[in-house]
């Protein structure tokens, strides 16, 4: 017996030295392991001489297993000590650490080793999906991949504090042969996929919510721009149908719009699906909020095109068809993939990239209908040859409302893309807006040097810049660039901005002619724009009809050029025809144009409890005579005050002389 118990301290000597040694030596785990293991499996082959000396044996076995253990649970932690600082070797030569595993031999005897297989399959795998080291994808992930880790070693260490989970997982080791590093918290390549495909859906999201924020501001550029347009008598009212706008499109287009646009199915007319949002994929809100402030956007075109004389309920009525029905369904056929106009003859389709036809055009034909059913305001017209200016109120308004249009089109046609997460999506976008740019400063310029020839042409040589026209002008050029803006070059970007602003006089011009009364000339900015953009894309896109003369490619650029025109056409016609019914319809019935006594009047002071300058009311004369656009301050000579707001104009009122 005490040859027993002098084996056993014996034992417990040499397992303690182990111990020791394997706490300072922190490479040599493997002969530690051996040694010990074959150790105990020497003293359990020991023949049993004596009963007692075999109890006393078997609780020494038990002492020398749980010392065992708690070695393991030594080396587990000076494993990872040694795992955390290969894997910040391996970060900067991007390759994965090697991993520990328990091997049992022949024998049965078990050691730590490396696994050189798995080690060369992982790094092969990882390099071949991050491509080169600079990459900022690749760089992105492998930082992920560090501190995710970091945090799992900082976990498991604080476990690890506590002996008895420490036993339990090192018997557990043991027992499984499992991996005793930290090589398994490392995110595989599936795992760093699926965190690359979550960040570039997170990425679109943002890049769609902060654009259209931006389009969404642009209904604050309509209604300054409208509001400095008109008399400071009807300036609440403007700015309650630009409100309305708004609301009344985010209900309707949410009931009803949306799903007739995107619903997604195969119906070339429209869609059948998401009706008030149901079963749409939370990922699908953001595509629905940026959707909405373009239909929210094409509403409120008609508003300026009917100011100072539509009845606010009529124009409700309006809003909530135009974005519950007119818009959607047009809307659906020529950006859906599932829309006629979009899929063509399955080799070129109806080309619109941010809606110089889908927005515009569908907008300023509503205008167009609305101006000529409603009628012009009072004295608006003298006669069938000459024109009467209604002055603005405000010019620094209408200034201020422009340029916050010509910032949202950044937005607006930058944006369209939808995406911004894919390998060509950022050229896309730069090129959007650089075109934009261009497109909406020339036609800016050509419309301030074309008002001031045209005012020198009509007053003889005494001619004077207009910025009501330069501003107009630059917002036609943009309207024409959205139909073309991902595709053109700049040099088509400025060819189709001046184009643009010649058409925005000429038409103009045709509305006074023919006596329809646009406050804003929204018919000629949107509509004339809108259908000029649409005609001149498949001309000046970079495999248009310009440069591919003589080639192979002549003939699809033709046939992009014919869907282009059959897609202006079949939208106008649409918005058109449903328009003339539905205003056609309110002027029957007398609902679409106040009273006479309150548009003399003033609809602020009539139908609406607040007024913008209730000082004034009562005093803004809806006709000041022989004023132009420039001089409409009553410190300018030939300014009369009416004694009445009520009265008609006088008959020497002169004709205006700087309108294009």
């Amino acid at each position: 017996m005490a040859c027993s118990v002098l084996r056993t301290a014996l034992l417990l000597l040499l397992l303690g030295l182990l111990v020791q040694t394997a706490q300072h030596q922190r490479s040599d785990w493997n002969e530690v392991v051996r040694e010990a293991l074959r150790a105990l499996d020497a003293d359990e082959r020991a023949p049993d001489e004596y009963p007692l000396e075999k109890a006393v044996k078997d609780d020494v076995n038990k002492a020398a297993k749980w010392q065992l253990e708690r070695m393991f649970h030594d080396a587990l932690k000076e494993a990872e000590d040694v795992e955390r600082e290969l894997e910040a070797e391996a970060t900067s030569r991007r390759e994965v650490p090697q991993s520990y595993v328990v091997h049992v031999d022949e024998n049965g005897v078990k050691t730590f080793r490396k696994s050189n297989e798995q080690v060369e399959e992982q790094r092969d795998s990882k390099l071949l999906a991050l491509s080169s080291p600079s990459e900022p994808a690749a760089q992105q992930a492998l930082q992920d991949r560090d501190s995710e880790t970091e945090s799992q070693l900082k976990t498991r260490d604080k476990k690890l504090e506590n002996p008895a989970v420490a036993i339990e997982l090192a018997a557990k080791m043991l027992a499984n042969d499992t991996v005793l590093t930290t090589a398994s918290a490392e995110p595989s390549i599936s795992e760093l996929n699926s965190r690359l495909s979550t960040l570039a859906a997170n990425s679109d999201m943002f890049f769609l919510m902060i654009n259209g924020i931006m389009v969404y501001f642009m209904q604050a550029g309509f209604a300054l721009l409208e509001c400095g347009a008109i008399r400071s008598k009807n300036v609440v009212s403007v700015l309650l149908k630009t409100y309305v706008d708004t609301i009344f499109c985010g209900v309707a287009y949410w009931l009803f719009g949306y799903a007739l646009a995107f619903g997604g199915n195969p119906n070339k007319f429209c869609g059948t699906r998401f009706w008030a949002g149901e079963s749409m994929d939370s990922a699908a809100y953001m595509k629905w909020f940026f959707q909405y402030t373009f239909a929210s956007k094409t509403v409120t075109i008609v508003a300026g095109a009917v100011a100072e004389r539509c009845r606010i309920g009529a124009y409700m009525v309006y809003s909530i068809l135009m974005s519950s029905f007119i818009y959607p369904i047009e809307s659906h056929w020529a950006w859906d993939p599932a829309g006629w106009l979009h899929q063509g003859d399955g080799q070129v389709g109806y080309q619109d990239f941010a809606g110089s036809g889908v927005v515009h055009i569908c907008g300023g034909a509503i205008a167009f209908v609305a101006a000529l059913l409603i009628g012009p305001r009072l004295g608006r017209f003298k006669n069938m040859e000459s024109e009467l200016l209604i002055t603005h109120h405000s010019v620094s308004m209408y200034a201020l409302g422009g340029f916050i249009l010509f910032v949202g089109f950044f937005s607006f046609n930058g944006a369209s893309q939808q995406v911004i997460s894919g390998a060509m999506d950022g050229f896309i976008a730069s090129n959007a807006v650089h075109n934009t740019v261009i497109a909406g400063c020339f036609a800016s310029v050509t419309g301030l040097f074309a008002s001031r020839i045209v005012s020198h042409v009509r007053t003889k040589g005494r001619g004077k810049w207009s910025l009501f026209a330069t501003v107009n002008a630059g917002l036609a050029g943009l309207v024409a660039i959205c139909a073309g803006c991902d595709k053109v070059h700049g040099w088509g970007a400025a060819m189709i901005g001046v184009i643009a602003a010649l058409g925005y006089f000429l038409l103009s011009w045709l509305m006074v002619r023919i006596q329809v009364d646009d406050a804003v000339d929204a018919i000629a900015v949107h509509f004339g724009g809108g259908f000029l953009g649409v005609v001149l894309q498949p001309f000046f896109k970079s495999d248009g009809i310009l440069l591919t003369v003589g080639t192979s490619k002549a003939t699809v650029a033709w046939n992009a050029l014919g869907w282009n025109l059959a897609g202006a056409l079949t939208i106008t016609a649409w918005s058109m025809g449903i328009a003339f019914v539905l205003f056609g319809i309110m002027k029957y019935c007398g609902r679409f144009r106040v009273r006479e006594e309150v548009e003399r009047g003033g609809i602020d002071v009539n139908e609406i409890e607040e007024e913008c300058y209730p000082s004034a009311v009562g005093s803004n004369s809806p006709i000041i005579p022989n004023v132009n656009v420039q001089d409409s301050f009553s410190s300018q000579p030939g300014y009369q005050e009416l004694p009445d707001a009520t009265e008609t104009p006088d008959s020497d009122e002169v004709p205006d002389s700087t309108r294009p």
